[in-house]
């Protein structure tokens, strides 16, 4: 069923109108907390709305789960992406797998020996990929009921698939600029320059599963569960089992190395996705890690978009 051409236009003035006054606090507190989550549910609010002025009803927005394997896809696919590079900074020595810093915060946490690092960090990453994801995905939804429930598929009605990834990606990025231009939804260790450029990047790239995901599946929950899985793995799995090695520091070029440090750069991309999980540590300037605790680092406010390593030395 075709939509009145107004529809894209409406919802997009009506979220940049609710995000404006979301993005008035942060900048004025020059935080994104605690003004995150309800950032994030704006584009949702302003797509529900849009679809009760046009259609009357909120059928259409991809409500149905479309599918186990398109699913298992969408929380399966930043596993494979992310992993890869956290594979690579490993494998080269920019960065060392270091699971014992994930145990040592369990034993803090529970007051107990832990004994090695095996059972902890396993427990870890399976309550971070079970009730962490199911945390982010409560955040992740207010975004996608607008770009990936109401936006892709009213451009897909109009455009082509290329079309539809780049300018709903596009949209998408923009969105997220004023948190990157005058807030701390970036990498404080990075020029704001790169930090746009990486995030717009990741962004187009990425609203290309996004967008085949939603229309292949015809359910805007592939677009919840890969934001979801996107932010959780990279910021609360693998950055935290990555230890700093000193690599990036013993040379001239400090600088560049500081730049392509997936620490530096994967918080500022993944400030695409929004929906932050609060990281169960950061590294403090003198290189040791920083705790917030295993536990809290569960119950944690999703939408937290403070993310980023210090550098060591």
């Amino acid at each position: 069923m075709q939509s009145p051409p107004k529809t894209i236009p409406v919802f997009l003035v009506l979220a940049g109108v609710f995000s404006s006054v979301f993005y008035a606090f942060i900048i004025l507190s020059g935080s994104m907390q605690p003004y995150a989550l309800g950032l994030m549910w704006c584009p949702g609010v302003a797509a529900i709305i849009s679809q009760l002025l046009f259609r009357r009803t909120l059928r259409g927005l991809g409500w149905p789960p479309g599918g186990l394997r398109y699913l298992l896809m969408s929380y399966g696919l930043p596993v494979i992406y992310a992993g890869s590079v956290y594979g690579i900074v490993w494998l080269t020595g920019l960065g060392s797998l270091s699971p014992a810093d994930i145990a040592a915060q369990v034993a803090t946490q529970t007051g107990r020996d832990v004994g090695g690092p095996g059972m902890p960090v396993a427990l870890y990453v399976l309550v971070m990929a079970t009730v962490g994801f199911s945390v982010n995905c409560g955040a992740a939804l207010g975004e996608e009921i607008g770009w990936r429930g109401l936006l892709v598929p009213e451009l897909a009605k109009r455009t082509s698939f290329t079309a539809t990834a780049l300018i709903s990606g596009g949209i998408w990025a923009v969105w997220h600029y004023p948190g990157i231009l005058f807030a701390d939804y970036r990498n404080a260790d990075v020029p704001v320059w790169f930090g746009l450029a990486c995030f717009t990047v990741l962004v187009l790239g990425i609203s290309f599963p996004f967008a085949w995901l939603r229309l292949k599946s015809g359910s805007l929950w592939t677009a919840v569960f890969l934001h979801a899985s996107h932010n959780l793995f990279i910021q609360a799995v693998f950055t935290p089992l990555t230890g700093d090695t000193g690599a990036r520091h013993s040379s001239s070029t400090n600088s560049a190395w500081d730049w392509l440090w997936p620490q530096s750069w994967w918080p500022t991309c993944s400030g695409a996705s929004g929906a932050n999980s609060q990281q169960p540590w950061e590294l403090r300037r003198d290189g040791t890690r920083e705790g917030s605790g295993f536990l809290a680092s569960i119950s944690a406010d999703p939408a937290n978009a403070r993310f980023r390593a210090r550098r060591a030395g």
